[in-house]
């Protein structure tokens, strides 16, 4: 995360497994624990975008 926050690209895009995208999310929003891990499906798709000063969670990916 950090080498993508220091590149001077507009958007990346990151992949990983469910634990460590569970932890990534943690790490931003610390409301997010077992309960949020527990509930990812596969594929699931969340968007984060990170300024200075703030940041903001979403998530785009919803299995029906």
């Amino acid at each position: 995360m950090n080498d993508l926050r220091e590149s001077d690209a507009k958007s990346s895009i990151m992949v990983a497994h469910g634990g460590i995208i569970s932890l990534l999310l943690h790490y931003y929003d610390k409301s997010t624990g077992f309960e949020a891990w527990r509930k990812l499906s596969n594929p699931d798709i969340y968007k984060l975008q990170i300024s200075e000063d703030h940041h903001q969670l979403e998530r785009i990916w919803l299995e029906a």
